[in-house]
């Protein structure tokens, strides 16, 4: 009994009770689905790796647009869960370099932690990303 009472002397006693919003009340606006596109049939390969970071959008339908975007080894090794940065897609650019490489540059907002946890970032940030990016025998326009 006196570890119950000693459990409790850490209560504040003078606080007042808040009213919060409840379930009830929550809001029914209908969430906005996002639809990537998928790879175009002409694409080059600036418009592929910028397509692939574009698809990332399609979170509810577990990437399914960003996986059409990858095949063999990468398809096999992507995993999207092992965290996220939120992109600024109207500062995404991307240029050919070479040895069939890509880099795609855009500036970064937030993260988002492998437990889904989001953070902003103290500044916007302009990352760089290199893609190698391939024709592969079978796929749209090759």
């Amino acid at each position: 009994m006196l570890l119950l009472l000693t459990g409790c002397t850490g209560l504040p006693r003078d606080s007042e009770v808040e009213p919060r919003l409840t379930v009830d009340n929550a809001d029914q606006r209908p969430a906005i689905v996002v639809e990537p596109e998928p790879p175009g049939v002409d694409a080059g390969p600036e418009e592929i790796a910028a397509g692939f970071i574009r698809a990332h959008n399609g979170v509810p339908e577990g990437f399914a647009t960003a996986r059409q975007y990858l095949a063999g080894t990468a398809l096999d090794g992507w995993s999207p869960d092992q965290g996220i940065l939120l992109l600024s897609s109207s500062n995404l650019s991307a240029r050919r370099i070479a040895g069939g490489r890509v880099v795609v540059t855009a500036v970064a907002e937030a993260q988002v932690d492998p437990e889904g946890h989001v953070t902003q970032l103290p500044t916007e940030e302009r990352r760089t990303l290199q893609l190698g990016v391939s024709q592969v025998a079978g796929a749209p326009g090759g």
